[in-house]
């Protein structure tokens, strides 16, 4: 784990006890959570939150999750979390779920990811994709 990994798990921790009720964080307290572990500090709508609780509940149990499953559970917010962080640091929209390659050094060029990623690894991370 590295620093900033180990900086999310501490948002996500503090997200967690400020956002959930019962051990569980649902469609309502979802957005709370995720202004608390976003770098994005921008008002996350009630749509939008809705949309990243939903997808993560595919994403954390499949599409064919129960209809009546209504709660994540830490891990399953983690998860979530830490992909609307990427995103929304990236700049796309969390329905898309695609990386591009362009954003990714674009991020690099504009000092939003750590120094340690240059151009040429993510060139290399994206030519052992093909």
């Amino acid at each position: 784990m590295n620093f900033a990994d180990y900086i999310f798990i501490r948002k996500a921790n503090l997200a967690w006890k400020e956002c959930t009720r019962d051990n569980f964080i649902g469609v309502n307290q979802i957005a709370c959570g995720l202004h608390i572990t976003s770098s994005n500090k921008k008002t996350i709508s009630r749509d939008e939150a809705k949309q990243v609780f939903e997808m993560g509940l595919i994403l954390i149990y499949g599409n064919t999750y129960n209809i009546n499953v209504n709660n994540l559970d830490f891990v399953g917010f983690v998860t979530i979390a830490h992909l609307y962080h990427y995103f929304t640091e990236y700049g796309i929209p969390f329905f898309g779920m695609v990386l591009k390659k362009r954003d990714m050094i674009n991020a690099v060029n504009e000092f939003r990811l750590p120094s340690t990623i240059t151009p040429g690894i993510i060139n290399d991370m994206f030519g052992d994709l093909k």
